[in-house]
Formats: structure tokens, sequence, C-alpha cells
């Protein structure tokens, strides 16, 4: 239950911002709850969390516990959700359908729109460019990012990473959220 993590979370806050490392373990926790698929629509296996109207309060005391736990851990959860709202909205079916079935198999989501220096383009069917960094860059092993399109406006692309997290480059030493 998520107020008994509250206190689990805290007890790890300090070495985690410390060490600036990302909090797998929190993450592991929530998957563990089902807190990576509340966000979904009852229709896909979730209660609601964010993609319905009678979702928001609930949603809104999770982020609250989450955060109140470990601030860091609240914004890489925020991004899933975020991520699950947007494809519930603008996504077909079968796409929200394969969102579901990555969350339950413990995957994290995020968000990375922040273009880098030489901006993400979907020519054909592949990236190309870069993205500046992002909440989870290394870690996450799904994210919806933003690309240019070849006919000139942007779409929005899912793509999976393999399931091996990576260390952030040496060079990148993120902050915790204090």
């Amino acid at each position: 239950m998520l107020p008994d993590l509250v206190p689990v979370f805290q007890s790890r806050a300090v070495q985690l911002d410390a060490e600036a490392a990302f909090p797998a373990r929190n993450i592991a926790d929530l998957a563990a709850m089902g807190a990576l698929t509340a966000a979904f629509p009852p229709s896909h296996g979730g209660q609601g969390a964010g993609t319905t109207p009678e979702g928001a309060g609930p949603l809104l005391q999770t982020l609250r516990r989450i955060g109140q736990g470990h601030l860091a851990t609240g914004r890489l959860y925020e991004g899933h959700v975020n991520a699950v709202k947007l494809v519930a909205t603008y996504g077909t079916p079968a796409q929200l359908d394969r969102l579901a079935s990555d969350a339950r198999q413990g995957h994290l989501f995020g968000l990375w729109v922040t273009d880098g220096e030489h901006p993400l383009r979907l020519a054909g069917n592949r990236l190309q460019g870069g993205k500046a960094i992002c909440s989870g860059a290394g870690h996450l092993t799904r994210a919806l990012v933003t690309a240019e399109s070849e006919a000139g406006g942007t779409v929005l692309a899912y793509v999976t990473f393999d399931d091996t997290p990576r260390a952030q480059p040496a060079r990148i030493r993120l902050q915790g959220m204090r």
C-alpha cells in the first residue's frame, strides 16, 4: 500500500540524492503495488488515475504521497502517467494495448521532448538526431519522443530501448529534488 512506502522512500532519499542515483528500488516498489498500471483506463486494466475524470483525485493523492517520500520518484512517476494519458487521449486502442502490456511487465515510461543540438527527425521509419537529457534517461526502457516529420510537422513516437538500464554519461551529474 502506498502510505507504507512513504517512510521507505524517505529512508532511501538521502543516499539517492547524495549519489544522484536513479531510484530503481522505488520504481520496482511502485510496479509491485500496481501503480504503473493505475493510470490506464479501466478498459485496459487500470484505475483511470489521470485518464478519467474519476481518477483525478486518486492521482493527486498518489503523486502527493510519492513526492512526500521522494520527490524525484514522484517526478518520474508523473512522466509515466503523462505518457499514458497522451496515448490514451490521442493514440489508437492498439497503441494503448501495447503500452498497457509493457506497463504490466514493469516498464516505466517517460517523455523525451526537449531537443538537443541536432533535433530529432523521423526519416522513413528511422529516428535521426538527438534529444537533450530527460528525467529517467539511461534508465527508461520506453519513451514518447517528439520528432520532426519529413512532411514538416511534429510526430510523437513510442520508442523502446533494450531492457538493460544504461548508466548516465559520467559528464552529466543530475541532482535529485530535495
